[in-house]
C-alpha cells in the first residue's frame, strides 16, 4: 500500500464503516481530553503502557483504517485538532485493539517546526516525505 499524504479535507478521505467511524470519533474525543487533562508527559506514559500490552499483529490496512477513522471524525470540527490530536487518536485506537503502532513526536530547529505522526514499519504513515528528516524527540 502506498503511504501518501492525503488532503485533510474529510470529504476527500475514503469513508470507513459505521463501526470504525464511531471508534474514530471516540478515539478523537479521548485523545483531546486525555492530552489536556493529563499533560503530554503522563499521556506519553499511558501510550507506553498500552504499547507494552500490544501483542497483536499490525497491517497497513489496520493503520489506514484507524487513520481514516480519526481524520473523518465529525468531532474534530468542534475543537482544535492538529497532528498531535490526530496521531494520538489513531494510536489510541490501534493500541486499544492491542495493535503495536509507533507514535512519534519530532522537531527541527531552523526554521522551527514540530510534528507528531504514526510510523508503520519504520516509515511515517501518510506524511510528507520531509517528516522523516525531523529529529525524533519521543518515539513510542
Amino acid at each position: 500500500m502506498e503511504h501518501l499524504l492525503v488532503c485533510l479535507d474529510p470529504k476527500k478521505i475514503p469513508k470507513t464503516s459505521f463501526s470504525m467511524s464511531l471508534q474514530g470519533a471516540f478515539a478523537c474525543l479521548m485523545a483531546w481530553v486525555l492530552i489536556r487533562a493529563m499533560g503530554i508527559n503522563r499521556f506519553v506514559k499511558l501510550l507506553k503502557a498500552m504499547k507494552k500490552r500490544a501483542t497483536g499483529s499490525l497491517s497497513s490496512n489496520d493503520v489506514d483504517m484507524a487513520w481514516r477513522a480519526v481524520h473523518r471524525s465529525p468531532g474534530t470540527q468542534f475543537a482544535r485538532f492538529a497532528c498531535l490530536e490526530f496521531s494520538s487518536a489513531a494510536a489510541l485506537l490501534l493500541l486499544a485493539k492491542r495493535k503495536p503502532i509507533t507514535w512519534c513526536l519530532g522537531a527541527q530547529l531552523q526554521p522551527f517546526r514540530s510534528h507528531c505522526w504514526l510510523e508503520y514499519r519504520s516509515s511515517p504513515f501518510r506524511e510528507p516525505q520531509d517528516t522523516a528528516s525531523l529529529h525524533k524527540i519521543i518515539e513510542i
